[in-house]
Order: structure tokens, then sequence, then C-alpha cells
């Protein structure tokens, strides 16, 4: 129901201006009619209005619509307390009227005299009934998505300065139904997005922003449902559909409130943006970071879920100052926990100069034409920041280690890490990403991997918080590795703490996570920046490759999985989402995509110019020309020549009558049937040799029994000795194409 759509109009012949005129007499009289005939008729003058809408030489239909004043009815009919079916057609022909006109004009007139206002603020709707409430939101939303600069007059009620469109709209805000929210959502965003001065005063008049504080409050409200999931022991099947339906409602949460930030309305923006560092992420969130034994008032969630709440933060919002105040509060060496939105927004990086010639900041509400009496944040009702570190041997009733949640949290041996001094923040987040708590390091990186790689922060703001190094790259680029004053260009203790971490045995995920934290810690993720490591960050990066080729090589090699991953190109890899981080996810062993750990190394290694490229075609390249053009047949299922093909023929034991080629391909074990000129075939099967099992019957010596592509096919052949050489091909073959491919990966890891 909530698609939009355009209603095709019915056949010319079943209208005539007769008939319109019979439907208007029926309508005059709408008190005397059933309920199923006023439902009729609804349906049917709505028709007749789009029909004259679209065809031109009809618009005698609109003008007798307007000269009857038909609208006018529309609003008694629904005025008139009507049947529930009267209702749902009524909002239903509105609806399809807003969607469908086209002509400026005829538009015009349907919004105009306040017919449209009254028939929104109606009381006699039953709201309370789904469908009726369904499509009086369907209403509202076709209504919304006609606003602009032009019609937006037609809404504004100038008497009572009011706008209903947007006060009705938020009537629904707390429905409960998915395609109402979104509909509600699309509604506030069109009407945010007209550019009016009246309606912005009206907007951002104080009354009207106790709205946008409750939005903000949501993420709060989103976090404690997914902390109270978390609570369980386990996580139950249902109580895993749950969590991923609030992660799911906590994203969109965000990307509505970055469409909001879009808004070219900046005081809107400014105490949207204010309200988001006050409330949710200084005094909930980063609040939540720390393993504070001084008990305080506000809420929090586990240290591992507010990390996880961070990530979401940078990664969904892109409006530059909220960030790059959250990120001045997190990481900047000088930031207080009593740091404002003001100073953390505008007075950081490359503004610092700037304002310090102009003390007094920017203005960032509007002209004083769009000015309202301004709306004043309730701040000081937010619980005030504070950190009591854990003392031993006794500790207050508080302690951390009573009050912390059961998983998720500091581990209780690395209280002592966050010093009591200084960024708080900044030196919790640090000593998570060194923490023995494998999910909350992950985490950790991965929050300072989206901080120092988001193109909306400012760069010398990641440069001050020591995310990026400090020196221009351009400059440096011809600097050795041994000049002195390379090692202080980047952040050497988290680059070292990087280092370490790559040691431990650990995920994928993990492995990659923190790959990626080293290259934007070192520069290299925007140019190659190896010469800018110091030699003996440079050495440990080295000899952690060489261990681990070397891991590789006492191993057994599993062939099919090399040539899977030297034959795609480095990926980016996916952002990290909470079923990675979560304490319930199971864990991995250390030999786990040791493989891919390995590339993935390697490649970072390649970026950053201490190594050059891999180069895997000695280990995928085929020793038989025609071996590509037999893959190409396989994947698009079409034919291959066997003119010039060297084959046994055999059939299947369960159906010796259909035949079937074994191909002598030095690379391929290759089940090929022909077509009944014998000159080309399609391909059945299709297997590298060196995963091919091939053995002889014990009993019936023409039959070999292969097992291939996951299948097990018992091949008859037309003697014995053919059977033996098809034996001695595959066998043969698949130990030279083994020690083959078993060299070229050692080289490759040499």
């Amino acid at each position: 129901m909530f698609s939009w759509f355009k209603k095709t109009p019915p056949t010319p012949t079943n209208y005539s201006f007769d008939g319109l005129k019979s439907v208007h007499m029926q309508l005059v009289r709408h008190r005397e009619l059933s309920e199923s005939a006023l439902v009729e008729l609804l349906r049917v003058s709505s028709e007749f209005l789009i029909y004259s809408d679209q065809h031109t030489a009809q618009q005698s239909f609109f003008e007798y619509f307007c000269e009857k004043n038909m609208l006018a009815l529309f609003v008694q009919i629904g005025e008139a307390s009507p049947p529930h079916r009267v209702q749902v057609q009524l909002l239903q022909t509105l609806s399809l009227l807003v969607q469908n006109i086209t002509t400026t004009t005829s538009l015009y007139y349907i919004l105009s005299n306040n017919y449209i206002n009254r028939l929104m603020t109606c009381r006699h709707f039953q709201l309370d009934q789904e469908d009726v409430r369904d499509w009086y939101v369907t209403f509202l939303k076709a209504l919304s998505i006609r606003l602009n600069v032009d019609t937006v007059q037609f809404f504004f009620n100038s008497a009572t300065r009011t706008f209903p469109l947007y006060i009705e709209a938020l009537k629904f805000r707390d429905c409960n139904e998915i395609q109402v929210q979104i509909a509600v959502k699309t509604v506030l965003l069109n009407v945010l997005r007209v550019p009016d001065d009246r309606m912005r005063r009206f907007l951002t008049h104080r009354q009207n922003m106790p709205y946008f504080v409750e939005l903000v409050d949501q993420g709060q409200v989103l976090a404690l449902k997914m902390q109270g999931i978390l609570n369980t022991t386990s996580l139950s099947a249902s109580a895993e559909d749950k969590l991923h339906y609030v992660l799911d409602a906590t994203i969109d949460h965000w990307y509505y409130l970055q469409d909001i930030l879009d808004v070219p309305m900046p005081d809107l923006c400014f105490q949207v943006g204010e309200w988001i560092f006050e409330a949710y992420l200084k005094t909930f969130v980063a609040q939540s970071l720390l393993p504070n034994c001084g008990g305080g008032g506000g809420q929090r969630v586990s240290t591992l879920l507010a990390l996880f709440l961070l990530l979401q933060f940078f990664q969904c919002v892109a409006h530059s100052p909220v960030l790059n105040a959250a990120t001045f509060m997190l990481f900047h060496p000088e930031a207080g926990v009593n740091c404002n939105y003001m100073a953390a927004a505008l007075g950081t990086g490359s503004r610092r100069l700037s304002l310090r010639r102009h003390p007094h900041p920017p203005s960032t509400e509007p002209p004083s034409s769009v000015t309202s009496p301004r709306f004043v944040l309730p701040l000081q009702k937010l619980p005030k920041v504070s950190f009591e570190p854990h003392a031993t041997p006794s500790c207050s009733s508080s302690c951390y280690l009573l009050t912390r949640y059961a998983s998720g949290e500091w581990p209780g041996e690395e209280l002592d890490r966050v010093l009591n001094r200084g960024n708080l923040f900044r030196s919790a987040l640090l000593a998570l990403v060194d923490s023995s708590d494998i999910h909350l390091s992950l985490a950790a990186a991965d929050v300072l991997h989206a901080v120092a790689s988001n193109k909306n922060v400012d760069r010398s703001l990641l440069k001050d918080c020591q995310l990026v190094p400090s020196v221009h790259q351009d400059a440096d680029a011809s600097s050795s590795s041994d000049d002195e004053e390379s090692p202080s260009a980047y952040n050497v203790q988290c680059v070292d703490m990087v280092l370490r971490n790559l040691q431990r045995a650990a995920s994928l995920t993990y492995v990659s996570v923190m790959l990626r934290l080293l290259m934007e810690l070192t520069g290299s993720s925007r140019m190659p920046q190896g010469r800018l490591l110091s030699g003996d960050h440079q050495k440990q990066l080295l000899a952690l490759r060489t261990d681990m080729a070397a891991a590789l090589l006492e191993a057994p090699l599993n062939l099919a999985l090399w040539d899977r991953l030297l034959a795609r190109a480095p990926q980016q890899p996916a952002a990290v989402d909470w079923s990675a981080i979560s304490p319930f996810a199971p864990s991995t062993t250390p030999t786990a995509d040791a493989e891919e750990k390995y590339l993935a190394l390697h490649h970072t290694l390649v970026v950053m110019e201490l190594l050059p490229p891999l180069r895997p075609q000695a280990v995928l390249e085929h020793q038989q020309h025609e071996t590509a053009e037999l893959d190409s047949a396989f994947l698009h299922q079409s034919t291959v020549g066997l003119a010039e093909t060297s084959f046994l023929p055999c059939a299947q034991v369960t159906r010796p009558d259909e035949c079937l080629f074994c191909l002598l391909n030095v690379d391929k074990f290759v089940l090929v049937r022909p077509e009944r000129d014998m000159t080309r075939g399609s391909v059945q099967i299709l297997t590298p040799l060196y995963a091919t099992i091939a053995e002889l019957d014990d009993r019936v010596k023409d039959v070999v029994h292969v097992q291939a592509s996951g299948r097990v096919v018992d091949l008859l052949f037309q003697s014995p000795e053919m059977a033996q050489q098809a034996l001695l091909h595959v066998t043969g073959m698949k130990r030279s194409q083994i020690e083959r491919k078993s060299k070229a990966i050692a080289a490759l890891l040499a």
C-alpha cells in the first residue's frame, strides 16, 4: 500500500460529462446514500479527475469539478463521521488525486481553499483502525512529496502560525508499524527540505524542537535494548533475531539523523549536533568506555557495546561538525571530559588559527529574517562525566568489578591502564586496542580505523590526534627511513601496539583491521609511505611476514584454496559488524584462514613499497592451452571442439549405452558427452587433477572409480588396457601438477 503508483485511468468510453454530473448530483445527497454506493462514487470521482488531467480535450471535467466545488463535498463527507469503509475510500481517493494530478493549475486548486488542511485535521477519522491509519499516513506522504517553494503556502496556516502536515505526521512518530515509521520520516524530511522562511521559523520554534531532542534520545533507547538482549548468558535464536532487529533499527536511526543534518538549516543542525554530542556521545557512550568505580547517575552499556556504537556512528554519520567534535573529545590529547560542542566542533584542527584571530566563532544561526525564539537544550539535566579509578586492595561499593556487566567489559587485571590524567577517553581507547580480550581489542582498533579513515573528519585534527602522520607526505617523499625525524612523524606507540597485536593468534577479521589501522597510522592508505616507517618497524613487519610464510610452508598445502585466493584481486575488507566482535561468537583456531592472513599482510607490504607485488602466474597458469577453452565451455554451458583432442571413450557403469569421452588433459580431469557427429561435446565434469582421486576396480579391471567435483563416477572403459591408461594418466599428471604448484607456492612465500 505504501508503494507509490500511477493509477491507469479507465478507457475514455467509460467517461462522459453527463456521467460526471451524475456523480456530483449523487454526492450532494451523500447522507442518504448507502455505504457501498458512497464508496463507489468516491472512487469514480477521482478517476474522472485523473482522466481529465491527463487528457487536455476533457478539461471540462475539471472545470465542472471546480465550478461545483466538489472538493468541499469531500470535506463534508469526512466531517460527517462516515463509516469505516467510506473513510478508507475517501483517503484513497484523496491520495490518488494528489499523486496523479500533473497539471499545475489542477494541483493548486486541490491544495487551495484550505480544504486539504481541514481534511488533515479532521477528527472523525478512526485512526486507531489500522487500514484508516495507513491510508491517512499515505495521504500525508503524498502531500509532502508535492511540497515545494510554490505549494508550501497552501499548507502553512498564517492565522494560527501552524503547519498541520508536520504536526499531524508527528503524531505517528511512535507507531510500531515499520511502514508507517518510514512514511512519517519521509514526510518530515520533505517538510524540512523546503526552503521557506516562514516554515523554517515554525520548525525551529522552541515548541517544535523537543521532537529532535526525542529523536536523538532514541539512539540511547535502542542501545539499552541491545544491552538488555546481551545480558542473557547465551543468545537463543529468538534473542539473536531481536538483536539484529535492534541493530538494523540503530543504523536506520543514524541515517535518518544524517538526512536531517544534511538539511541547510544551520541553527537546527547545530542544536541536533550538540545534543548528539552532549547527550549521546559524551555522557552515555564515551562514559561507558571507562572502567569507572565512582558510580554516577547516568546509564551505561558494556564497554564492548559502547565501542560498537561508536563504530556505527562514525560509519553512518557524515556531518563534519559532529564528527570533528566526537574525534576531538575521544582522541585529542588536550581534550577533557567537559569539553563542549562549540569548542570541539569549530575550534579544532585547521580552524584554530582563524579562531585565534577571531575569538568568537561564526554564528551558527540563520539570518535574522528566519530566526525564532531559540530553544535551549536541557544540558543541565545531563549527568556529569566523571571517573574514579579502581583502588586496590579495597574499593568503593560502586566498584567497577562489582557493577560491570557479565560480558563485554574490561578484564580485571587491566583496570589500571586508564590514566587518570589528560584525555581519559583517549587513554581508555588506546588501552582497549591492546587489551587481552580479543573482542575489545578488535572493536577498539576498528573505531580508530573508522575515525582515521573518515574523509569527513578534518585532516589537521587527525594529525593533532596522532591518528595520521603529522608531516606532509609530499614533503617527506624524499626522506629516507634513517632520517632521525621520520619515526616521530607518526604515532610510534600506536604502531608498536599494532605490530604486537598482529602477532596474536586471531581471526582474519582481526588481522585485516589491524593492517588497515597500521596503514592509516603510517599514511600508507593515501600514498605509499613505507619510507616513513622507522627501520625497526620495517624489520618487524618483514620478520612477521617471514614467520607467517614459514608456518604455511610447514603445514599441508591446500592447493584449491591457493588457486582461489591467488585468482581473485585484492578485495576491500567488509565493514566489521556485530557478529565479528560479539562475545558469543565462536572462537577461531590459530591456523584458521592462515593463507588469507598472509596474503593480506603481503598486500599491505606491497602498498608500503616494502615488497614487490606477488606474481601468481606460476601457480595459476595452465600447462595445456586447451584448458582455458574447456573452462569457458564449462562455465557458459557451451560445447567444445573434439577434433584434435586426445581422449579415451568410456561410459558410466549405470548407463553403459551413453557414450562419454575422458579427455587426456594435463591440468584437469575432464569428462565430455559428445554430440552425434562426435566433433563437439558438452563438458560434464571439470576438476583440477590435484582434487581428483582415481582407482581401479578390484574385480572388474575395465572400471575406474573417479571422485571429482564432490561426486563419485564409475567409468566403464572398452578394455582393461584403456582403463589402466586412464588411471596412469590421472595419477601421473596429478603428481606432476601437485609438485609444480607446490614449488610455485613455495617460491611465492620465499
